[in-house]
C-alpha cells in the first residue's frame, strides 16, 4: 500500500525546520502516527516528534500502557537540559514555558490485516476514510463543533503528576476496503474537510508542493482555512507510488511586516487618517492665523490713520485757537491804546457861547 503525505509549516514559523506537526510511517509494523505540538507550549515540536517516532517503534493501544509509555517519554523531555535564549527577557519566558511542560495532540493507527486497523486518539487530530463509493467516515469527530469542543492533549508535566488531570483517550477498530482512501489529518485541515467534502478532491489531487502551497495560502488569505501547520497522510492501494509533498530546502515564507510604532503616552493610537486630519486642521489654523495677522495689520494701519487724523484735527484746532487768542489780544490792546490816547484841549481863547 502506497502513501502520499502533504506537510507544511504555518507562515509564522517562516521555515520548515520549525514545523510543530510531526508524522511517522513504519511500513514494517504497519503503523502510522501524527502529532500536533501546540504553539503556546515549550518547543512542542520535540515532544510531538518523540511521540510519533517512539509509538511507531513500539505501538500500544491499551489505555494504561499508552499512558505509561507517554509518561516515560515525558520524563525524557522534562529531565533534559534545554538551551535557553541568550536574551534575558526571552530566556525568562522560555523557562516559564518549560516549567509548564510541552503539549501535543496525537493520532496513531496500526493495521491488523489488510482490511482492519486499530485507532488511538488524544486531542483534535482526525481520521477520514473516503469510501470508493464516495461516502466519508470520520473519527473521532464528525463535525467541527465536536472537534472544537475537545480539550484533551498530552502535556509532559500533567503526565508526570501523581494525579494528572483526566486525559480523554479515544479508541476504535475500523474497516478498510480495497479502493478506499485513509487520511490522518491535523486539526486545521480536519476542520476544512469537515466543512465540505469538495475539499478532499481539490487538495488531494495536487502532485507538487508549489500547487499545494498556492492553494493553502489562498485558503489562508480568505480565512477559509485556519493558518496553522498542515499534515495529511493518505494511504490507499489506488496510489501508484509513495510521494512526499513538503517544502523544498530553500523554501520559506516572507517575514511579517514590522510592527507599527508604539502609541503615544496614554495609549492613544494615531492612524494615517488621524494624521491627515491633524495636518488638515493645522493648515486651516495656520491659514486662519495668517488672516488674523492680515486683519490685525489692517487694524493697526487704520488705528494709526485715525490717530494721525485726530492729531491733525487737534493741531488745526490748537492753531485756530492760538490764532483766535492772538486776534483777541491785538483787539484788546488796540482798545486800551485808544483810551489812553490824549484828547483835544479846549481852546481857552475860544469864546464861550453866550
Amino acid at each position: 500500500m502506497n502513501f502520499k503525505v502533504f506537510h507544511t509549516h504555518k507562515k509564522s514559523s517562516l521555515t520548515y525546520n520549525f514545523v510543530q506537526d510531526k508524522f511517522c510511517i513504519n511500513p514494517k509494523n504497519k503503523t502510522i502516527a501524527i502529532a500536533d505540538g501546540t504553539t503556546q507550549s515549550f518547543r512542542s515540536e520535540f515532544w510531538s516528534e518523540l511521540l510519533v517516532q517512539e509509538f511507531c517503534n513500539q505501538p500500544t493501544f491499551e489505555t494504561k500502557d499508552f499512558l505509561n509509555f507517554s509518561k516515560s517519554l515525558a520524563e525524557k523531555i522534562q529531565s533534559s537540559s534545554p538551551v535557553f535564549s541568550e536574551k534575558a527577557a526571552v530566556a525568562s519566558l522560555e523557562r516559564d514555558k518549560f516549567s509548564k511542560g510541552s503539549t501535543s495532540t496525537f493520532l496513531g493507527i496500526q493495521f491488523r490485516d489488510q482490511n482492519t486497523f486499530d485507532v488511538l486518539s488524544i486531542g483534535d487530530c482526525n481520521l477520514f476514510i473516503i469510501k470508493k463509493n464516495g461516502d466519508i467516515i470520520s473519527y473521532p469527530f464528525d463535525s467541527i463543533d465536536n472537534l472544537n469542543n475537545n480539550q484533551s492533549f498530552l502535556n509532559t508535566i500533567n503526565l508526570l503528576k501523581e494525579e494528572p488531570n483526566p486525559i480523554e483517550i479515544s479508541k476504535v477498530q475500523l474497516k478498510f476496503d480495497t479502493g478506499d482512501k485513509l487520511l490522518l489529518c491535523s486539526d486545521a485541515i480536519s476542520r476544512l474537510f469537515l466543512s465540505h467534502k469538495k475539499w478532499f478532491d481539490e487538495i488531494l489531487n495536487f502532485d507538487t508542493f508549489d500547487l499545494f502551497i498556492k492553494k493553502i495560502e489562498e485558503l489562508w488569505s480568505h480565512h477559509i482555512l485556519e493558518e496553522d501547520d498542515i499534515t495529511i497522510v493518505v494511504m490507499s492501494d489506488t496510489l501508484k507510488s509513495s510521494v512526499m509533498i513538503n517544502p523544498p530546502k530553500d523554501f520559506s515564507f516572507p517575514p511579517p511586516p514590522p510592527p507599527p510604532p508604539p502609541p503615544p503616552p496614554g495609549g492613544v493610537k494615531i492612524t494615517d487618517m488621524d494624521l491627515k486630519t491633524i495636518m488638515h486642521n493645522f493648515i486651516c489654523i495656520q491659514n486662519d492665523f495668517i488672516e488674523i495677522k492680515k486683519k490685525q495689520k489692517f487694524h493697526e494701519i487704520l488705528l494709526i490713520s485715525i490717530v494721525g487724523l485726530l492729531s491733525t484735527i487737534l493741531l488745526i484746532l490748537v492753531i485756530n485757537l492760538s490764532s483766535n487768542d492772538s486776534t483777541l489780544l491785538d483787539s484788546n490792546h488796540a482798545t486800551k491804546t485808544e483810551k489812553n490816547k490824549p484828547g483835544k484841549l479846549k481852546n481857552e481863547n475860544t469864546p464861550k457861547n453866550r
